[in-house]
Protein backbone atom coordinates (compact mmCIF):
# COMPACT_ATOMS: atom_id res chain seq x y z
CA UNK A 1 0.00 0.00 0.00
CA UNK A 2 2.95 2.69 0.88
CA UNK A 3 4.77 1.70 -2.43
CA UNK A 4 1.20 2.68 -4.39
CA UNK A 5 1.22 5.88 -1.98
CA UNK A 6 5.22 6.48 -3.29
CA UNK A 7 4.47 5.84 -7.07
CA UNK A 8 1.11 8.20 -7.30
CA UNK A 9 3.10 10.97 -5.22
CA UNK A 10 5.96 10.73 -7.67
CA UNK A 11 3.40 10.31 -10.80
CA UNK A 12 1.53 13.88 -9.47
CA UNK A 13 5.18 15.50 -8.97
CA UNK A 14 6.58 14.40 -12.43
CA UNK A 15 3.39 16.23 -14.04
CA UNK A 16 4.35 19.20 -12.67
CA UNK A 17 7.82 18.94 -13.82
CA UNK A 18 6.66 17.99 -17.11
CA UNK A 19 4.73 21.06 -17.13
CA UNK A 20 7.94 22.94 -16.60
CA UNK A 21 10.09 21.33 -18.35
CA UNK A 22 7.41 22.18 -21.32
CA UNK A 23 7.53 26.13 -20.67
CA UNK A 24 11.11 25.98 -21.00
CA UNK A 25 11.04 24.45 -24.52
CA UNK A 26 7.57 25.86 -25.52
CA UNK A 27 8.64 28.73 -28.08
CA UNK A 28 8.71 32.15 -28.45
CA UNK A 29 8.73 31.95 -24.62
CA UNK A 30 6.00 34.15 -22.84
CA UNK A 31 5.51 32.05 -19.66
CA UNK A 32 8.09 30.19 -17.72
CA UNK A 33 6.99 27.49 -14.96
CA UNK A 34 9.05 27.03 -12.06
CA UNK A 35 8.43 24.35 -9.53
CA UNK A 36 10.06 23.98 -5.99
CA UNK A 37 9.70 20.90 -4.43
CA UNK A 38 11.28 20.09 -0.77
CA UNK A 39 11.26 16.38 0.24
CA UNK A 40 12.82 17.44 3.77
CA UNK A 41 9.72 19.73 4.37
CA UNK A 42 7.38 18.06 2.30
CA UNK A 43 6.26 21.02 0.74
CA UNK A 44 5.78 22.41 -3.14
CA UNK A 45 5.77 25.32 -4.95
CA UNK A 46 4.72 26.11 -8.46
CA UNK A 47 5.10 29.81 -9.64
CA UNK A 48 4.49 31.15 -13.38
CA UNK A 49 6.89 33.72 -14.50
CA UNK A 50 6.67 36.37 -17.44
CA UNK A 51 9.71 35.35 -19.55
CA UNK A 52 10.19 38.88 -20.68
CA UNK A 53 9.83 40.36 -17.22
CA UNK A 54 10.83 37.77 -15.03
CA UNK A 55 8.05 38.79 -12.38
CA UNK A 56 6.20 36.33 -10.67
CA UNK A 57 2.39 36.21 -11.97
CA UNK A 58 0.68 33.37 -10.45
CA UNK A 59 2.26 31.47 -7.06
CA UNK A 60 0.89 28.50 -5.56
CA UNK A 61 1.85 26.39 -2.70
CA UNK A 62 1.31 23.26 -0.25
CA UNK A 63 1.73 26.85 2.65
CA UNK A 64 3.71 24.72 4.48
CA UNK A 65 1.92 21.53 5.06
CA UNK A 66 2.80 18.34 3.59
CA UNK A 67 1.75 17.48 0.91
CA UNK A 68 0.22 14.71 -0.80
CA UNK A 69 -0.29 13.33 -4.28
CA UNK A 70 -4.08 15.05 -3.98
CA UNK A 71 -2.81 18.49 -3.12
CA UNK A 72 0.07 18.17 -5.83
CA UNK A 73 -2.40 16.69 -8.40
CA UNK A 74 -4.68 19.87 -7.52
CA UNK A 75 -1.77 22.26 -7.87
CA UNK A 76 -1.18 20.95 -11.47
CA UNK A 77 -4.83 21.17 -11.97
CA UNK A 78 -4.73 25.23 -11.29
CA UNK A 79 -1.68 25.61 -12.85
CA UNK A 80 -2.95 24.46 -16.06
CA UNK A 81 -6.26 26.39 -15.76
CA UNK A 82 -3.60 29.25 -15.45
CA UNK A 83 -2.02 28.86 -17.72
CA UNK A 84 -4.95 28.43 -19.86
CA UNK A 85 -6.01 31.51 -19.12
CA UNK A 86 -2.56 33.47 -19.57
CA UNK A 87 -2.82 32.21 -23.42
CA UNK A 88 -6.40 33.55 -24.04
CA UNK A 89 -5.78 36.79 -22.67
CA UNK A 90 -2.49 36.87 -24.51
CA UNK A 91 -4.48 35.48 -27.87
CA UNK A 92 -6.70 38.40 -27.69
CA UNK A 93 -3.77 41.17 -26.74
CA UNK A 94 -2.41 39.99 -30.18
CA UNK A 95 -5.43 40.49 -32.29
Amino acid sequence: MKENRVKDLKSAIDGLIWLSAESAQHQPRRFLVDVHVSSSCKTATVEILDAQTESIIYLDSSDGKPFTAETILAMEDRLIEKLADLKKLQEIAEL
